[in-house]
């Protein structure tokens, strides 16, 4: 029994390692290392009367993501909670995050824009309510989640009528 237990504790270890959480020094960091905070900034339809594009940016900062390799959009169904559609964003510097959380590792790294084309008569779009989530993976395909960060304040209703 007490090498399983050894064995486990190791593992755990390690899996904390390498997800870079932030350590805590003292009891006035507690909130600090448990916050999980974004907002978005642009969540804009752009439709020509055949193809449709949806522009997000805004930012997202948590503790316990010192960096990850990749950042994530993924728009999702308000009414579900399933997955839409997924892609790449842009991570920029966003210093006046860094300003108001100074005590999140990744704050000053926390910006993302990134923009995606789509079928406006696709059966996955039209008459959904979407909401955005912002996910740090470790993963290229974004799977292997980090941190998400769901946005469902900012909703809206695609209808391609």
């Amino acid at each position: 029994m007490k090498k399983i237990l050894a064995s486990m504790m190791i593992i755990t270890v390690l899996s904390v390692s390498f997800v870079g959480l932030s350590g805590m020094t003292t009891d006035n960091d507690v909130e600090a290392a448990s916050q999980n905070v974004g907002s978005l900034d642009i969540f804009r339809v752009h439709y020509d009367g055949r193809n449709a594009n949806l522009s997000v940016s805004g930012w997202h900062a948590a503790t316990g993501v010192v960096w990850a390799h990749y950042s994530y959009i993924f728009v999702m169904d308000y009414d579900t909670g399933l997955e839409i559609a997924r892609f790449k964003a842009t991570q920029n510097n966003r210093l006046d995050v860094y300003n108001v959380y100074p005590n999140i590792s990744i704050s000053k790294q926390s910006g993302f824009n990134g923009t995606i084309s789509f079928n406006p008569f696709d059966s996955r779009w039209n008459k959904k309510r979407l909401y955005i989530m912002h996910r740090y993976s470790l993963n290229s395909n974004g799977e292997r989640s980090v941190s998400d960060y769901h946005f469902p304040n900012n909703q809206g209703i695609w209808t391609s009528n």
